[in-house]
Order: C-alpha cells, then sequence, then structure tokens
C-alpha cells in the first residue's frame, strides 16, 4: 500500500500485519541463528568445568590408589604392598612369594579401579628393567594418546645381605597410573 501525501514527512502509511518484506524474513532467519550458535557456544563452555572436575577427581583417584597401596597390607604377611613389590624387584629371597603378591595386588586394584580404566603400577630401579603390573591384565599400557593420572613416590628398600654400606638401601621409583582404556567404557 502507498502512501500519498503532499508532504512525506507527515505521511503515514498504514500496512496490515500479514505483509511481511524479505527483510523481516532474514532478520528471523538471522535471529534464529544467533540463538542456535549461542547455544552450542554455552553448551561447550558448560562443560568445560566439568571435565576439569572430573579430571581432578581422577586425579585423586590415583593418589588414593597409591595410597592403599603404600598402606593396605598384603594378607597375613604384615607387609603392604608397594614394599613387598619392592622386595620382590630387589632381594633374591622375598618375604611375600611373587605369585601370591601378584595375584593379591591385582584383586585390590580391581576393586579400586574406577569403570573404564586401568591401572598401571611400575617399579624401576637404576640400570634395572622395571617390575610392572597392569590391571586389568588384557589393558596393556598406557599410550600418549590416552589421558593418564600418575601418582609417584619412592619406596626404600635395605639389603642386609650386601657388604658394602653405599649398595645397602636401594631407592625404588613407584608410579601409580590411571588411565582410560581405549574401548572406552
Amino acid at each position: 500500500m502507498a502512501c500519498m501525501t503532499k508532504n512525506p514527512r507527515f505521511a503515514r502509511c498504514a500496512f496490515s500485519k500479514d505483509e511481511h518484506g524479505v527483510a523481516d524474513v532474514l532478520a528471523t532467519a538471522f535471529m534464529f541463528l544467533i540463538v542456535i550458535f549461542a547455544g552450542i557456544l554455552l553448551h561447550r563452555y558448560s562443560t568445560g568445568p566439568l571435565q576439569s572436575a572430573t579430571d581432578r577427581q581422577l586425579a585423586l583417584k590415583s593418589d588414593f590408589i597409591y595410597a592403599t597401596l603404600d598402606k593396605a597390607y598384603t594378607g597375613a604377611y604384615a607387609m603392604d604392598y608397594l614394599r613387598a613389590a619392592a622386595e620382590n624387584f630387589v632381594l633374591s629371597e622375598p618375604t611375600v612369594p611373587e605369585s601370591y603378591l601378584r595375584s593379591s595386588m591385582e584383586n585390590t586394584l580391581k576393586y579400586l579401579c574406577p569403570p573404564g580404566y586401568a591401572i598401571e603400577v611400575v617399579l624401576t630401579r637404576e640400570n634395572h628393567s622395571p617390575w610392572t603390573l597392569v590391571c586389568p591384565s588384557t589393558a596393556g599400557s598406557p599410550t600418549s594418546d590416552v589421558k593418564q593420572f600418575a601418582h609417584r613416590g619412592v619406596v626404600s628398600i635395605t639389603q642386609a645381605e650386601v657388604e658394602n654400606a653405599a649398595e645397602r638401601t636401594v631407592l625404588m621409583q613407584v608410579t601409580v597410573t590411571l588411565f582410560k582404556l581405549s574401548g572406552g567404557a
């Protein structure tokens, strides 16, 4: 509908509510797209703190697993798991037999391991191959592309059979790594 007046400044044109131009449709579509992109951005940034909290929880879980292995005794032997593993690695006649230690340690780690994750316990000593236990045993070692949560510590073992005082105390580096299984879950 066109407005015809002598002075266009005072012209009042009355359009009906049913008439929409291309600009109205484009403005509505543009606002719809803005709402969609804003929703995507809000969703993306709102889940960031949740992932950070999950990572912190898993880091604390790896600390807890290390502390459990450091404090819990291996059955009737009255020796904690890490010291028993270090003895098996260093001494020729350890207090806890390795077969019993591995099965007991695997049972404990199965109980402590969260679903969808695996635990690797590694004891290392200079110039020696490491002592390793992975639970579940089918998981293998963690790869670099998998998120890992590690806790490191030291266990010392005193050897009575060595005559040299410098070689008497052996320090073992212990690493407990909690990592996500590659299959997900």
